[in-house]
Parts: structure tokens; sequence; C-alpha cells
């Protein structure tokens, strides 16, 4: 068997799994996320919002995943209801990442004339968030070829729910990038916008196709997503974990971070205890050698210059 043949058995296989992938990979970006909130952030509310509404927005992806897992697995068209609620559980996740990149954007220090009390596009994503309602009100007083003036409701449900994409990816990579900086800002800032056109895509199919009704993602889309989701969110959950851990965890460094998000080691454990004697015992070292013979070679008549408190200027 060739290389070929081989490379071809392994997609062929990858594709047939995608969604089952897909789910798996939720899963992890739910848990990471939610074990970064307890680990490190506890100490700081906002930022512990962030990874928790992270978190709540993949158990609703997760949902969406494993409702679209069953109706592959078993074969059977899933009802039209069933279609709309996974659709809502998507929107609503969206609604939830623009509110996690708003507290983001909020904890950095504002520029000249921007607001502490609320980002704009939080505002902006209540009014997507109502307009979610429409595409049901537009089949309910359409016209009878099924459009009202021109839009139907799937153009309409599309629409809604790529805005609510595009700003949800907009609030995360401003938040993102006012806390970060270098090469690692500039990665997270391409993949971002690769899984935010990607699924941009994947909600105006019928926009572009005109399709009757909106269709599942593909299995490559799937796969492409679970990898995107998984980068996007471990280097997510890193940056901000880094900006709003206190600065003794800080300080503690990257082996003690490991050990606090596994468990092995809680903010007291004995390995912070054994680095913080350590540092107390490098303080507590008799001069060196060098500041001794400085000392030495000081006169042992001379006297020693007086001490005088700093007087208030007058």
């Amino acid at each position: 068997m060739d290389f070929h043949s081989v490379l071809a058995e392994s997609w062929s296989w990858l594709l047939s799994k995608a969604f089952a992938i897909a789910w798996w990979g939720t899963l992890v970006c739910m848990v990471f996320a939610a074990r970064v909130a307890g680990a490190f952030l506890r100490d700081n509310p906002r930022m512990f919002s962030v990874t928790a509404l992270l978190a709540c927005a993949w158990a609703l992806v997760l949902g969406y995943y494993g409702a679209t897992l069953r109706d592959v697995t078993s074969g059977v068209q899933p009802p039209l209801s069933e279609r709309e609620l996974q659709s809502l559980a998507s929107d609503v996740a969206s609604v939830l990442l623009v509110y996690a990149g708003g507290l983001l954007i909020l904890d950095t220090t504002p520029k000249h004339g921007e607001s502490r009390t609320v980002v704009p596009i939080q505002s902006y994503t209540l009014y997507c968030l109502l307009f979610i309602a429409v595409p049901k009100v537009i089949d309910i007083i359409s016209a009878p070829n099924g459009t009202l003036i021109g839009i139907s409701a799937n153009v309409a449900r599309d629409v809604v729910s790529a805005s609510l994409v595009a700003f949800a990816f907009i609030a995360i990579g401003i938040g993102a990038y006012r806390i970060s900086n270098g090469i690692s800002r500039a990665i997270f800032l391409v993949l971002l916008a690769v899984y935010g056109v990607l699924l941009v895509y994947a909600n105006t199919q019928c926009v572009w196709n005109a399709c009757s009704e909106e269709p599942p993602i593909t299995q490559p889309l799937a796969l492409a997503f679970a990898a995107l989701k998984i980068a996007v969110n471990l280097q997510f959950c890193w940056m901000v974990g880094v900006h709003g851990m206190t600065q003794s965890v800080r300080e503690a460094g990257p082996v003690y971070w490991v050990l606090l998000f596994l468990r092995f080691h809680g903010p007291q454990g004995p390995w912070r205890r054994a680095r913080e004697a350590g540092s107390a015992a490098e303080a507590a070292q008799p001069p060196s050698d060098t500041t001794a013979k400085a000392a030495a070679s000081i006169p042992a008549g001379t006297p020693a210059l007086p001490h005088t408190d700093p007087q208030p200027p007058a």
C-alpha cells in the first residue's frame, strides 16, 4: 500500500468521524475554558466571567454538534423545529461570545473618549438578539410566496446569524488585541479571522445558493471548525489567564501554572511554599565577597555618616 492510498484512507476515516471529532473538540474547549477560570481567575471576577461565558458558549455549540451527530448516525432527517432549535443555540452562543469580548475590552485601559460602562457592540448585539424572532414573524405575516418585501424567512435568519458571528469575533478580536502583543497576537488574530469567515460562510449558504432550507454543515467544514476552535480556544484562554491571574501566581512561573491547572497543587501548595522559602533564603544570604572586600577596605577609624531624617520642603 503506497503513501497516497494511506492518505486517502485516513482522510476518508476522518470524514466519517467528522462530527464526532467536532463534538469531542468542543467538549475539550469547554472543559479547558472552565478549568482556566477555576484555576487562575478566582480573584478577578471580570476575567472569570469572560472564560465562564466562553465555556457556556461552547456548551451550546456542544449541543448543536450532539444533535447533528445523532441525526447523521441515525440517518433520519430531523424535523424543522429541531433544526430551528439548533440554529437558536448557535445564535445564543454567539451572543455569549460578544459579551465575553466586551468584558475583556472593558477590563483594558480605555483610550480617550471611551466609556467604561458599556461597549457599543454589546448594545448592537441586544438588537440582533431581538431580531432572532424576526424570521418567525416573517413566516406568520409573509405573502403567499413566502417573502416579505423580498426577504424570505431563511434569508433573514441567515443574515441575523451571520451578524451575530461577526459581532462575536470582532469583540473577541478587539479584546485579545488589547491584552496581547507580538507574534502570539498576530497568530491568534489570523486564526480568529479564518474561523469567523468560515462561520459566516456556513451561516449564509442559502443567501448565495437560494436553497429552500438551511443545509447542515459539511464534513470538511466540521473538521476545519474543530481544529480552529481548539487552536483559538487554547490561545485565547492562555492570554486571558495570564492577563487576569494575580501577580504572585504570574511570578511563580509556567511550571507552577501547569501544576495549578492540573490540580496537583493549590494556591498554597508545597511547590509554591518551597519557591517562596527559596526566595526568602536568597534574600537572607550574607553579603558577597565583593561587598565584604569593599567593607574591609574602609579604615577602622572612619566615622560613620550621620543619619538624618529627610526634612519636608519649606
